[in-house]
């Protein structure tokens, strides 16, 4: 067929070899077969489902196959589950991040209090020598 369409030999015959028998092949060339015949009527015929490969000319037994997640789907689902988690989503995280901001503020009162310390005793220390400057 290719020969016929191209006017020229089908260079990658062992990849076809390979290929043919997958599942994302098999039920693409189902969809363009179903498409193509003229006396095909939607209704009678059976959906092009991933998951219900007949595998086999002669058997009519269906095995479950699944096929991998794309790249692309799996980022989608990654971004929303992301986006889940992030709107309040998950409880658990909420807590985490409370109890995270709980703890900064309390670091950030203790290194106020630290600077005020200092602060002190850097005005004591500048009085003494102030006081001592005076004397003399």
């Amino acid at each position: 067929m290719y020969q016929q369409l191209m006017r020229s030999t089908f260079l990658y015959e062992h990849c076809w070899h390979l290929l043919k028998d997958q599942p994302k092949w098999t039920t693409e060339t189902r969809k363009k077969k179903s498409k193509t015949s003229p006396n095909a009527n939607p209704a009678s015929s059976s959906p092009c489902i991933p998951c219900a490969i007949n595998l086999g000319e002669d058997s009519q037994e269906s095995r479950c196959i699944e096929r991998l997640e794309g790249k692309k789907a799996a980022k989608k689902l990654a971004s929303q589950r992301k986006s889940k988690n992030l709107m309040g989503g998950n409880a658990e995280s909420a807590i985490d991040l409370q109890m995270g901001i709980q703890e900064l503020r309390k670091q950030k009162l203790e290194h106020a209090h630290r600077q005020d310390e200092q602060f002190q005793l850097m005005y004591v220390a500048e009085q003494e020598q102030l006081a001592i400057s005076v004397k003399f």
